[in-house]
């Protein structure tokens, strides 16, 4: 059985296109992550007014609902992701292992 060393590795045109399509989604996942995040952190440092506006006779506020809001985002890109890297990113793993031990 041989074994790939980690130079042999990288120079594998599916590692290549694997580096390629991680990027691909990583970067906007995470910007898109940061700006939600900070932008509701801002929100509560520079608006808290606008957060503690009651949505209704209760004791709801708009703060609640852009938190929920947060939450179910988070959920939403997680899920984005996985679906992604399951129809992309896992096959180019596989054929990368296969290739990386040989017998």
């Amino acid at each position: 059985m041989k074994t790939l060393t980690s130079d042999e590795i990288r120079a594998l045109p599916e590692y290549r296109e694997l580096l390629h399509k991680r990027r691909q989604i990583t970067i906007p996942l995470c910007l898109t992550m940061l700006v939600t995040y900070y932008g509701f952190i801002l929100m509560v440092a520079y608006s808290p007014a606008t957060l503690a506006q009651k949505t209704s006779d209760g004791v709801t506020s708009v703060g609640i609902w852009v938190g929920l809001g947060l939450i179910f985002i988070t959920f939403a890109i997680t899920a984005f992701n996985v679906w992604y890297v399951n129809r992309h990113i896992t096959d180019l793993v596989s054929r990368i292992q296969a290739k990386a031990v040989t017998k």
